[in-house]
């Protein structure tokens, strides 16, 4: 992969393209207590000129994907968790929120194995600039 300088408070750093892809578009973070993907963290961050992502990784117990699109001002998010491991998932804002078509509240939920889908409604002032 390549790599890009970022610039932070500390200075200058470099980072890899496709770990700020992974962990910070498409929102896919290894859990610090459960190593190897048997606790995932998924955090999307929405914005700076995408309109989709798709991504996957293959862990120790199945492939892990997050999927999301900004269409018609709903941000849709759906994700694979494989068997045997959970997911702490945190939505990019609140509000009328579904998850497989039920409304829940929050923007954190904790979910199990098996395909995840919510939609949560968005405006341009609530998306991230990744750029």
């Amino acid at each position: 992969m390549g790599e890009a300088t970022e610039r932070s408070s500390g200075g200058l750093k470099v980072v890899s393209i496709g770990a700020w892809l992974y962990n910070i578009v498409a929102g896919i973070e290894l859990a610090p207590a459960a190593p190897g993907y048997k606790h995932a963290i998924l955090r999307p961050q929405p914005g700076g000129g995408l309109t989709f992502v798709r991504a996957s990784l293959d862990t120790l117990y199945g492939t892990l994907v997050s999927d999301w699109t900004l269409e018609n001002g709903a941000f849709e998010y759906t994700i694979v968790v494989p068997p045997n491991t959970t997911a702490t998932v945190i939505l990019p804002r609140a509000g009328t929120t579904t998850l497989n078509g039920d409304v829940v509240s929050g923007i954190t939920h904790e979910v199990g194995a098996g395909t995840h889908h919510w939609v949560v409604p968005l405006t341009a002032s609530s998306l991230v600039n990744n750029g």
